[in-house]
């Protein structure tokens, strides 16, 4: 796969061509994680650039995350439906492969390059844009339970140390699932902070051998007095302060908190 015909298709601002591309790329890095190039990837095998298959994948997935961070400056242009499949076909990708199994999915070396999903905040910051991508989300669930069970996951296994920055540059499995956890709350934040994003919720996971559901019916005023205790450096904090105004939004997110807690 040619990364340079790839990466000039993608910034040809054509609907058609990025639109392909995209596609063509998406495919490439699924039959990867799919196992359909013979090579099983698991979390315990973490990601190392030095290692050429990684940095294949990295390059891969930077050229996406690229895309994502460049394409809300035009795609007005494409009209809705390309839009959406241009919104489907990352959420597909990324929703890949299962924690639960030991996989190493799209979404870690997605977290790995942009830990705070600053695509997230692009994607969601015009009307436009955030319409179909909450349409798109509301369709294809899956990105978004993926986060919120991180979140919930992350607590199960006390991921309370800050792996973000490895001393080296090789990341653990460790590292790999705090960049996810980075990653998970900053997509839950964006998601959470737009009215027609929180129509969303509630959604039902099944974490280890409970039924959760979010949001619940919990006190959190404690909590919200002081929002940055815990996200402090992960989120903004004048995204509280827009959901301190929404009872929903609050439980929603000091739901995923209290668990994690």
């Amino acid at each position: 796969m040619s990364l340079t015909l790839h990466c000039h298709l993608l910034s040809s601002h054509s609907p058609t061509s990025s639109l392909e591309a995209l596609l063509s790329l998406s495919h490439n890095l699924s039959a990867f994680f799919l196992g359909k190039e013979g090579v099983a990837v698991t979390m315990a095998m973490g990601i190392d650039p030095a290692d050429d298959r990684s940095l294949t994948v990295i390059q891969r997935m930077n050229l996406l995350n690229r895309f994502q961070r460049d394409v809300v400056s035009y795609w007005i242009r494409f009209g809705h439906r390309t839009v959406e499949d241009i919104v489907r076909a990352t959420f597909d990708l990324l929703s890949l492969g299962n924690d639960t199994l030991g996989q190493l999915r799209p979404i870690h070396y997605l977290s790995l390059l942009d830990p705070t999903a600053q695509w997230a905040r692009d994607w969601t910051h015009g009307e436009f844009s955030r319409s179909v991508v909450v349409e798109v989300m509301r369709e294809r669930p899956g990105l978004l339970e993926d986060a919120v069970r991180c979140l919930m996951s992350s607590r199960l296994r006390g991921d309370k140390q800050n792996h973000l920055k490895p001393s080296t540059g090789y990341y653990n499995e460790g590292s790999l699932h705090y960049l996810h956890f980075s990653h998970s709350l900053s997509l839950f934040g964006q998601v959470v902070r737009w009215k027609n994003g929180r129509k969303l919720f509630p959604i039902t996971l099944d974490i280890g051998k409970c039924e959760h559901t979010l949001p619940t019916a919990v006190e959190y005023h404690d909590f919200l007095e002081n929002p940055n205790r815990f996200v402090s450096g992960l989120l903004h904090t004048d995204f509280f302060s827009e959901w301190k105004k929404d009872k929903r939004v609050s439980a929603c997110f000091l739901s995923v908190i209290n668990w994690w807690l």
